[in-house]
């Protein structure tokens, strides 16, 4: 892709302006000259189009001489002209939308949903055209399997939510488990990602606003093969439905993940110690533990130790149980200091 494709301006409109940057006032003759490999007759429909958007003038002269308009005129210019082609195209968008849905309610009931296979590259792409659409929200259940490398990220979430999109992700608990899933995971958090975890959850899902959403297509070995995209329709209310019934279960992943470390002594606020018990409710491991609450891991193990034998626990799956429990009943409250 050329320098000056995003403005209308092919390679070779982009090579001979250069050519002129470099030298300029040259004749015809002498620009075709300096390009070899290119006949006479492209030289001068180059520079036509170059006259008329603006970025080359004819001196004064026989034979006519040729001069590059300054960039910061010539290019600002050109630049402002197709902003404000995007933006009446962006104008276009909810008249365009409103066709589109009138279509889709009109149509039969199998035009709402997409089975998307073949080429991987080509339906992710489609899957980041949702994605970038999105203006409000997006909402995911997060498990296995993905169609990419789920540890690569692609950028979109985290432009999104510069943008003031809200993203609220479920993470099931392997997941978050994960030490390799970690560093994207943080990256998300960071930057305002909305985290929650959940023990198992019963589909990988991501809505887009309230007019689409996505699942994958697997085989009988639970292996990746393709995506369903399912539109506006009583069937995408009620993937949204179950959304909001593991949201609001899901434990809160991330409270601390802002820059320094959390407090890890004894006088530690009392919050980061319901944080702690939520998440061994949870079920996550030590290790996963320390990352989401910055603690280290000797400290998350000597408090599981208190809460054990505190709780009467054997095991960490007897105490993970009986946190469970304790959150789920209002009147009785969990914490690490007697």
């Amino acid at each position: 892709m050329g320098v000056l494709e995003p403005v209308g301006l092919t390679e070779q409109d982009e090579r001979l302006y250069f050519e002129l940057l470099l030298r300029p006032g040259r004749t015809r003759a002498e620009l075709a000259s300096a390009l070899l490999d290119w006949p006479p007759s492209r030289t001068a429909r180059t520079l036509k189009t170059l006259i008329n958007a603006g970025l080359v003038t004819t001196l004064s002269g026989k034979p006519p001489r040729y001069s590059p308009i300054a960039p910061d005129v010539a290019l600002e210019g050109l630049s402002l002209r197709h902003i404000d082609r995007v933006r009446e195209v962006q104008r276009k968008i909810p008249e365009l939308m409103e066709r589109f849905w009138k279509a889709q309610r009109e149509g039969v009931a199998g035009d709402l949903v997409e089975i998307l296979t073949g080429d991987p590259v080509a339906v992710r792409t489609r899957v980041t055209q949702l994605q970038s659409a999105a203006r409000i929200r997006v909402r995911a259940l997060a498990r296995r399997p993905y169609a990419a490398n789920p540890n690569v990220p692609t950028h979109v979430e985290l432009d999104a939510l510069e943008h003031g999109v809200r993203y609220q992700v479920v993470y099931e608990q392997d997941e978050v488990c994960s030490a390799e899933r970690w560093p994207d995971l943080l990256a998300g958090i960071a930057a305002g990602e909305e985290a929650r975890v959940f023990a198992s959850l019963p589909v990988k899902l991501t809505l887009f606003d309230d007019w689409a959403g996505t699942t994958p297509l697997v085989d009988e070995a639970g292996h990746w093969i393709g995506t369903i995209v399912v539109h506006r329709s009583p069937l995408l209310d009620a993937l949204s439905a179950l959304f909001v019934a593991y949201w609001t279960r899901a434990v809160p992943l991330a409270w601390h993940s802002g820059k320094g470390p959390a407090p890890a002594e004894p006088g530690e606020r009392k919050p980061l110690q319901e944080d702690l018990v939520k998440l061994l409710a949870a079920g996550l491991t030590d290790q996963a533990i320390a990352r989401t609450l910055r603690l280290s891991r000797s400290t998350v193990q000597r408090r599981v130790n208190e809460l054990m034998e505190r709780h009467g626990a054997g095991t960490r799956f007897q105490l993970g149980l009986q946190l469970g429990r304790a959150m789920e009943t209002p009147a009785q409250s969990v914490e690490l200091d007697g």
